[in-house]
């Protein structure tokens, strides 16, 4: 490869940084417009224009011809392929895993390119510096904000859910620990869960089985669990209505006056869905109430 040839390499690399940041932000836009709760949830959220923002700015590092920035573009844009999978619990079709292998490819030659490029220049004028001070200084908010992400991708895997998930979608290990934990019963189904801790589930959580409502957590050093029946539910209202960056809170109020919250993500919609579900499963048990007393 010459320098022509890794200049190439470089800006097709720079190209391609540039649709990938293009296609985030305008799969974004559509899923936020029209509030999309389906195939395109994973990216009706704010916090996609952070990831669009990040690529650019690593996508800017590549076209100064950075190979730390090189290194950076093709990891990120593996690592969100990656974390799409997960988050989606899938495996993308053969036009998909096309379209990843090519993108992965323009990286890595990219990467090789930035390489040859640097020896080469050296080779031609034995004073010449590859990275100049500004560069080195906006790198290190680059690789922090990097960093992070990645630190945050990896909490995605290993701690809890971050949005309200169908018992049917729960892991069988956190199905296990919740049954334990003697927070659910072995005779119970789980409808909808939540939790919003940070590292462990265990830090507290929502529970809707098909039996009960369930809330529990930690309070100054000791766990509590509290819970009431559908039949035993007298109103279930909104008291917090979270938003993008912040939980929704709906309050139960049982027969004998007493009061549980339960903290549920906001995020794709999944607080409307527990709420909803709360109120058909209160409306229910009231009609079957009534069914009895006749």
């Amino acid at each position: 490869m010459n320098l022509k040839e890794a200049e190439d390499s470089i800006k097709r690399g720079v190209y391609a940084g540039l649709i990938f940041g293009a296609l985030v932000a305008g799969i974004s836009l559509i899923a936020m417009s029209q509030g999309d709760k389906g195939s395109l949830s994973y990216w009706d959220d704010p916090w996609m224009f952070a990831e669009v923002a990040l690529i650019l700015v690593i996508t800017f590092g590549v076209s100064r011809k950075s190979r730390a920035a090189a290194i950076a573009l093709f990891l990120y844009y593996l690592v969100s392929r990656v974390a799409l999978m997960v988050e989606l619990n899938t495996v993308p079709g053969v036009g998909g895993i096309l379209f990843t292998i090519i993108f992965l490819f323009v990286f890595g030659k990219a990467i090789f390119g930035s390489f040859v490029y640097h020896r080469l220049r050296k080779i031609e004028d034995p004073e010449y510096k590859a990275v100049k001070l500004w560069m080195k200084i906006a790198a290190v908010p680059a690789v922090l904000v990097a960093a992070l992400s990645l630190f945050l991708f990896v909490l995605g895997i290993l701690g809890p859910p971050t949005v309200v998930v169908h018992g049917g979608e729960l892991s069988i290990a956190d199905q296990e620990l919740l049954l334990a934990e003697d927070i659910v019963e072995s005779d119970e189904r789980i409808v909808y869960f939540y939790s919003p801790g940070l590292f462990s589930l265990l830090e507290g959580g929502s529970v809707m089985t098909d039996k009960r409502m369930i809330a529990y957590g930690e309070s100054e050093g000791e766990r509590y669990h509290l819970s009431t029946y559908f039949g035993e539910i007298e109103n279930a209202e909104w008291y917090v209505r979270g938003g993008d960056f912040s939980d929704s809170v709906i309050s139960i109020t049982d027969s004998e006056g007493d009061v549980i919250n339960l903290t549920v993500s906001a995020e794709a919609g999944g607080d409307q869905l527990f709420m909803d579900e709360l109120q058909t499963r209160i409306s229910e048990s009231k009609f079957l109430f009534k069914e009895d007393r006749l």
